[in-house]
């Protein structure tokens, strides 16, 4: 048994949204991804939700995508060899999450059909979170 227990996840938010005014001929082609997490627990259990968007902020995006994906988590205080709950679910449960959020935007832009899809590189996306203060509890 471990300490972190990762339930299962929903997929709680899927959207594309084409840009008719790009012009990939004129137009440099700027993809700007942004990763928040939110965290809501109590003493044994903890929904943490994961999302990425990208090109929300920009002027004339070539696309805009949001995903958001909700994990839940179990505390298993018993099998948790000094780990505090937090600690995990800032760590760990994030980096269970992260690859399933990065494969849905996989998806998502390669079905637009219309460029070709975009891969989030491989990061360790808590350590980036965490210096940018991404990661909020409730």
């Amino acid at each position: 048994m471990a300490a972190l227990i990762f339930e299962n996840y929903i997929v709680d938010n899927l959207i594309f949204k084409n840009n008719p005014n790009f012009n990939q001929i004129d137009e440099e082609v700027q993809i700007e991804p942004n990763i928040e997490v939110e965290i809501s627990k109590d003493q044994d259990s903890a929904i943490v939700k994961l999302e990425i968007t990208l090109n929300k902020n920009q002027n004339n995006p070539i696309y805009i995508v949001e995903v958001s994906i909700i994990g839940i988590f179990k505390y298993n205080s018993n099998e948790s060899e000094g780990f505090d709950f937090d600690d995990l679910l800032t760590t760990n449960a994030i980096a269970i999450l992260f690859p399933y959020a990065r494969s849905l935007v996989s998806d998502l832009t390669a079905k637009s059909n219309m460029y070709p899809n975009f891969n989030l590189p491989i990061i360790n996306v808590v350590q980036m979170l965490k210096e940018n203060n991404q990661i909020k509890f409730n």
